[in-house]
């Protein structure tokens, strides 16, 4: 009949690489290190007990291993610490090892023989029995234990007990560093955050950008699954931003049933008191988290108005660190919101003025009323058409607008001159691109439109003005304010002669590129759709923040 082979119990958690460490030196003096739980299961036994004596892994040497180390364990419970090892069968030595750092309930000892293990021993005689036909003798000659005598194993057993004291100072040095190192990280993680929130809260040109990147940092950050936030004003006090959604990460719901939740969480946080910020659960009502989970929401406010609402999760520790960082977020944003709303504000009073000075030009001569403002939206639906970005194409835009500023002082007597003009009077005029210049290069956010407004009257070929640059030397912004400069023109009547027909301006446009106009430009305006040539009724959205311009 087999040998009973005995109940192996899984490794419980622990410094596996100092308990492994501890069984090789062990191993080299002759021993064997077992591992029991406190209710005399064995737990895991070592590589070297498999190779070594795989005969102490069969009835009754588990149970004789585990009794002992559970004597062992209550004597030093009482305070009976005793440095001779048990000897259940004569040469058989069971001696117990100073605990590393595993599971508290359990506890380690050594196995190790001495010359006097009786071959003649009915345990050993049976074991022969079932698994060979060899004597007892030749079952003890199949192990690699080192037969020890007491004394020699006394020894041993406080070398090891050393060893086993030096790695477990060693294993809480490695935790120690292991949790330091955590803590650096998660330290520059949350710097990292911060950095990011106080550097560009200031940049408003793309706030779904900004507010991604936000999410993203914040759930390194916290080391959570996801991140969410949702900007929602009021009707009483709209906000530039209107309403705004951002998500990172595995969201425990679909992302219309957490906007829901964030709207709904918000209004809480509205109608709460002081504190801003707030722990959900699992508990609360309509709760979108998991079994056992947690989250926490923190309003996003900006004087003194809660604008939405940012919310992380899910978290299980250190909620007072997570609550702080996700309310530093929650307060960046609200900064973030507050200089958009400011700069909107800016747009629209500098707009405004750029509008109404460009109406005064236009209105000195009534032939070219409107002219800027076309110039302006051919300009926008060039560029898209083009292949261009939304933020060149808006950057375009007010170029056009503000093309002509300088004409603001070109007499009225040569603008409005019927007839043709004398070479000083076309000197005169030719100046307004310089004056344009002059009059917008202490504006800041209209530095990157300079180059456009100095040159939009160059020529392809070198033969344009002010300083007859060639190709690409000409700066692309101006190449495209000069094509819808030049449409408007030729679609326009002027004193000296009537508005031409779409099909012979479109005509005109296509003999001038590569001659007066950039024929890339030129030809992408030719395959327009006419449709996109009225252009009555085109008003992008507009940033007076410069933007890119490059081509």
């Amino acid at each position: 009949m087999p040998a009973q082979q005995p109940q192996i119990s899984p490794p419980a958690p622990g410094d596996a690489s100092a308990l492994s460490e501890l069984a090789k030196r062990a191993d080299a003096l002759g021993m064997l290190v077992w591992r029991i739980s406190a209710s005399g299961s064995v737990c895991t036994p070592t590589q070297a007990t498999l190779a070594r004596a795989p005969w102490l892994m069969h009835e009754p040497m588990p149970q004789i291993i585990a009794q002992s180390a559970v004597q062992f364990a209550r004597a030093a419970a009482a305070g009976l610490v005793s440095s001779r090892p048990h000897e259940p069968f004569p040469g058989l030595f069971i001696a117990p090892v100073r605990p590393l750092d595993i599971a508290p309930d359990e506890r380690l000892v050594v196995v190790a023989i001495d010359r006097a293990l009786a071959p003649a021993q009915p345990w050993l005689r049976g074991l022969a029995h079932q698994h060979s036909p060899a004597s007892p003798a030749r079952v003890l000659a199949c192990s690699s234990l080192i037969p020890f005598a007491c004394d020699r194993l006394l020894a041993a057993c406080s070398t090891l007990d050393l060893m086993s004291e030096d790695l477990s100072r060693a294993g809480a040095l490695k935790a120690t560093v292991r949790g330091c190192s955590a803590q650096l990280v998660a330290g520059m993680e949350a710097l990292d955050l911060l950095s990011f929130l106080s550097t560009r809260c200031e940049e408003t040109r793309s706030p779904n950008d900004f507010l991604h990147e936000a999410c993203r940092r914040l759930r390194v950050a916290l080391g959570v699954r996801w991140v969410a936030v949702r900007l929602d004003p009021s009707q009483e006090h709209p906000d530039p931003l209107g309403t705004a959604f951002a998500l990172v990460g595995d969201a425990p719901t679909d992302p219309s049933m957490l906007t829901l939740s964030l709207h709904r969480w918000k209004d809480q946080l509205d109608r709460g008191s002081a504190a801003r910020t707030m722990r959900l659960d699992t508990q609360a009502p309509g709760s979108i988290l998991r079994s056992r989970q947690q989250a926490l929401a923190c309003a996003v406010r900006a004087n003194a108005r809660t604008l939405g609402v940012i919310a992380a999760g899910p978290v299980q520790r250190d909620i007072a660190a997570h609550a702080h960082l996700l309310s530093a977020a929650a307060g960046s944003i609200g900064v973030f919101a507050e200089n958009v709303r400011l700069e909107q504000r800016q747009h629209h009073t500098v707009l405004g003025s750029l509008r109404a000075l460009t109406a005064t030009i236009d209105a000195k001569d009534r032939s070219t009323s409107g002219h800027s403002a076309r110039v302006a939206r051919l300009a926008h639906a060039l560029a898209l058409h083009a292949g261009l970005s939304e933020e060149i194409a808006r950057r375009a835009y007010l170029c056009g607008l503000v093309h002509d500023i300088g004409k603001i002082g070109v007499r009225e007597s040569v603008l409005l001159k019927p007839g043709p003009l004398t070479p000083e009077e076309m000197d005169h005029i030719r100046q307004h691109p310089r004056a344009g210049y002059e009059i917008l290069k202490d504006l800041a956010a209209l530095t990157d439109l300079l180059p456009g407004v100095l040159h939009h009257h160059e020529r392809f070929d070198g033969r344009g003005y002010p300083a007859q640059l060639r190709g690409e030397e000409i700066p692309h912004l101006a190449r495209l304010i000069a094509v819808a400069d030049t449409f408007d023109a030729m679609s326009s009547s002027r004193a000296y002669r009537a508005a031409l027909s779409r099909a012979s301006v479109l005509e005109e446009i296509r003999k001038a590129a590569g001659t007066q106009l950039d024929p890339a430009l030129a030809m992408a305006l030719v395959s327009m759709n006419p449709e996109h040539l009225h252009l009555d009724e085109v008003n992008p959205t507009l940033s007076i923040h410069p933007g890119p311009l490059a081509a």
